[in-house]
């Protein structure tokens, strides 16, 4: 382990000793008291609820007593008006006071009037609980000497119904002076439905819902009671639910209420207890830094210099770099001695690699070597068997031709057969051009060769071969004026520069492209950087024979040179053309090279030594 890291150790567990110490306190007693208030609130908050929902069934009671306790229904129910219904009894005295039931009893049970409406679609509907007839005795919302309210009382409270739970209040009918003797019960009803549960979290700015005691409240009933009326449960990290049961008229768990509390309470403990842990942790890393630097300004940074010193050598392996300390201590004594080690390692890797890039080089150039001389060889070969086939196959031409020739003489002209040696005598022309192909492969100049200028043979080949081709396919030249003479024969030249634009011409597709031919001095500078050339002078010069045609596969680019080799049809040619080329720039002592990529087309680049003019020079 470093120096700097024990010390910072030894540091960091008394700043973290202190900062465990500190987090017990918050944790296990402010955070706590954070707990308890948010739970009160949270049960204040289900409180409120419950009030709300109770105050709503006031609200009904009142509103019931003021129907309840009036001569006109005290009237309605013993004479049964039909203008008491009409005036009153409509449609739009649900609607208007939010209700969704009204009955009314006499004080045997039987219905005098009772409806049920929808309010959202102001339809009416049926409850088991409201019979349309008769109320039975001990129905739980009767008035009367059967029922269980008593004269000047009303019976309110939830009732839970197929359509869920509805606030209910029942009235004793009376006069309007609250004077009896009782007729009857006055019924009114509120569905405790979504927009009541609505209006009733606006009022109190809770978040709440309702679901009836047989559902998933009725496993809360063993945990409420009358001492612990209310249960908190942590709902997730942002909210608290607290359930309680709203009781029915008779007394009975009904709906079960649940609030969603959101806790900011708690967030807000969390949050004081980790700015005080922050704060604890940065003034303890702050000592913790003031004690380091006085340590580090003597030891530590001297030692991580040389150490990323090191480091930096082994990853990225420069030997150029030095610490250059000139402290008189143990540690400047040990940069000293480290930077001389290293210099010693840098002069030795200098010289290893100055002998490995001069045997890669040698090792580039015998293989080149050794690729010519193999290239060499075979076309030695070639030439050598080539000039025999030629020189064998000459003379049975000469007699086939001149045989043909005697006896297309001594035939009439209306001969059939004269038709017939016409063909042999054109197969024979045919066979004599291919022989002196072969012928001139085949052929050695020495010691002969004159000082040429190209520059007119090239302008001469390019008009000759324009005046033959289709108007689609152009030809670009670009010949430098003033370039090198070559020493050569203007014959082979000719022939070259024929064969090469020829090539170029049949590899167009549809007879619609462009040929590029470019002549030009390559300059010393430039020498060194041309493949597979090496003149002695270091002066030459390079022609170039670009085309947009289908290009070469690469798989015959090793084989484009050989005779008779060609991916074209025979009437075409013998694949002569390029053999030809190859043996004439060989023989010139100059290097061809071939570029080519499939649909887009072939460059060749040849390279002649320039002449040293001593004497006559021939254009």
């Amino acid at each position: 382990m470093a120096i700097r890291t024990k010390i910072g150790v030894i540091l960091l567990c008394a700043v973290i000793s202190f900062s465990v110490v500190e987090y017990c306190v918050q944790q296990f007693i402010i955070l706590p008291g954070f707990f308890s208030l948010e739970r009160d609130e949270a049960v204040k908050d289900a409180d409120r609820v419950s009030k709300a929902i109770k105050n709503e069934i006031r609200h009904l009671s009142t509103l019931c007593w003021d129907w309840s306790a009036w001569d006109d229904t005290y009237d309605f129910v013993q004479s049964r008006s039909k203008e008491y219904i009409k005036s009153n009894l409509v449609l739009s005295t649900f609607t208007g006071n939010n209700l969704n039931l009204i009955y009314i009893c006499d004080a045997d049970g039987h219905v005098v009037w009772g409806k049920i409406y929808d309010a959202a679609t102001e339809s009416e509907v049926k409850l088991s609980l409201f019979p349309k007839d008769f109320f039975p005795s001990n129905h739980p919302l009767l008035i009367g000497n059967f029922g269980q309210g008593q004269t000047g009382e009303d019976i309110k409270g939830v009732l839970i119904t197929e359509m869920g739970p509805i606030t209910v209040s029942a009235n004793p009918i009376l006069k309007s002076n609250n004077e009896g003797p009782p007729l009857g019960t006055f019924i009114m009803g509120r569905f405790l439905n979504a927009d009541m549960v609505l209006q009733i979290a606006e009022q109190t700015q809770v978040d709440f819902s309702l679901t009836t005691f047989s559902g998933s409240a009725a496993r809360l009933e063993p945990k409420i009671n009358k001492e612990i009326p209310f249960n908190v449960e942590v709902a997730d990290d942002d909210h608290l639910n607290v359930y309680l049961i709203f009781p029915d008229i008779n007394g009975n768990s009904a709906i079960g209420i649940t609030t969603n509390f959101h806790r900011k309470i708690s967030r807000k403990g969390y949050d004081t207890v980790q700015n005080s842990t922050y704060s604890t942790l940065i003034a303890g890393m702050g000592i913790l830094i003031l004690i380091l630097l006085s340590l580090k300004l003597s030891i530590l940074n001297p030692i991580s210099i040389l150490s990323n010193h090191v480091f930096s050598i082994k990853k990225t392996g420069d030997l150029s770099k030095r610490l250059l300390f000139s402290r008189n201590d143990e540690i400047g004594t040990l940069a000293n001695e480290f930077d001389n080690m290293v210099s010693r390692i840098e002069q030795s890797a200098i010289e290893n690699d100055a002998i490995t890039k001069q045997l890669c080089k040698d090792i580039e150039k015998r293989k080149q070597m050794d690729d010519q001389i193999r290239h060499s060889q075979k076309m030695e070969a070639m030439t050598t068997l080539t000039a025999g086939i030629a020189h064998n196959f000459n003379n049975i031409l000469s007699v086939i031709v001149g045989c043909t020739e005697l006896a297309v003489a001594r035939l009439p002209k209306d001969n059939q057969a004269v038709k017939l040696l016409k063909k042999v005598e054109e197969a024979s022309a045919r066979a004599k051009d291919i022989v002196w192909q072969l012928i001139r492969f085949s052929q050695k100049y020495e010691n002969n060769f004159l000082p040429v200028q190209v520059v007119s043979v090239i302008e001469k080949e390019i008009k000759g071969v324009e005046s033959v081709m289709s108007g689609k396919i152009r030809i670009i030249s670009q010949l430098q004026e003033d370039c090198y003479p070559v020493f050569g024969d203007v014959n082979q030249f000719q022939i070259l520069m024929k064969n090469l634009l020829t090539n170029s011409v049949e590899s167009i597709k549809n007879g619609r492209g462009v040929i590029e031919v470019q002549l030009a001095n390559i300059p010393d500078s430039d020498a060194a950087n041309v493949r597979n050339v090496n003149f002695k002078n270091g002066k030459f010069i390079r022609l170039t024979i670009r085309d947009n045609g289908q290009g070469i596969d690469p798989s015959h680019l090793d084989r484009i040179f050989d005779p008779y080799f060609t991916t074209k049809d025979f009437s075409y040619g013998a694949g002569m053309g390029l053999s030809v080329v190859h043996g004439i720039v060989t023989n010139n002592g100059g290097s061809i090279t071939v570029d080519s990529k499939v649909d887009r087309g072939t460059e060749i680049s040849i390279f002649f030594p320039a002449a040293e003019i001593t004497g006559e020079m021939t254009n």
